[in-house]
């Protein structure tokens, strides 16, 4: 029923398991038969030891099941939308959880004004540092898409990852002759750079200076949303 094919050599290799449940209600459930499995293994070899009684391997099951079943359906613990989860729940006969819903926010965007582009950019990484990205989509008047980037950047760190996202967009306006910039970050330190260069890291600051120079050029902004 839990669907693995798996070898426990120590509580440590429990835990392993436990962390490849997708969900924190398959979790839970996950946890309950493992936990059950030594205690149903620990009491059979007493009754074997010190009563001389033989467990059949059946009645072990059905208790492990039962306490999973108990688990799954008093935890508050949420479920997800993955397959495996599905079939390991309703195989206890556990009623799943559904996940919380997400908050909303409603964020209304407006194009920028005739003869403009504006460039929305973001940059992220997965750690710090660790790998990390940038893109960007730029948009007309009519909100119409005129073109859009993505760019893997190695190894860095977030802030590192906004500021590139910056460069390739004034460049790729740059590329394609756009006069007049709007540039959207979510970053407020980038957006302090262009009036503040000593936040620009030092190891692209001479590439930072490079792109704005580039706005001096033509009618740029940045803004911050």
């Amino acid at each position: 029923m839990l669907n693995i094919q798996y070898l426990f050599f120590s509580i440590l290799d429990c835990y392993v398991a436990v962390a490849g449940c997708c969900s924190p209600q398959a979790a839970d459930v996950f946890t309950a038969c493992i936990v059950n499995i030594f205690v149903q293994v620990w009491k059979a070899r007493n009754l074997s030891r010190f009563e001389d009684l033989t467990t059949h391997w059946r009645s072990c099951t059905v208790h492990i099941s039962a306490l999973a079943k108990l688990v799954g359906n008093n935890t508050k613990k949420s479920s997800n939308s993955f397959m495996a989860n599905f079939t390991l729940l309703k195989g206890f006969g556990i009623a799943i959880n559904p996940s919380r819903s997400i908050r909303s926010m409603e964020v209304l965007w407006s194009p920028p004004p005739l003869g403009w582009i504006t460039g929305n950019i973001d940059g992220a990484a997965t750690g710090c540092p660790s790998i990390s990205s940038c893109g960007g989509i730029f948009r007309d008047y009519k909100g119409d898409h005129c073109g859009s980037f993505c760019a893997f950047l190695g190894e860095g760190k977030a802030d590192f990852a906004e500021f590139c996202a910056v460069m390739v967009a004034i460049k790729k306006a740059s590329e394609f002759g756009w006069n007049k910039l709007w540039l959207e970050s979510d970053c407020i330190t980038v957006v302090n750079a262009f009036s503040n260069s000593n936040l620009v890291p030092w190891n692209i600051k001479s590439c930072w200076l490079k792109c704005r120079a580039f706005t001096l050029n033509m009618d740029f902004m940045i803004t911050h949303i």
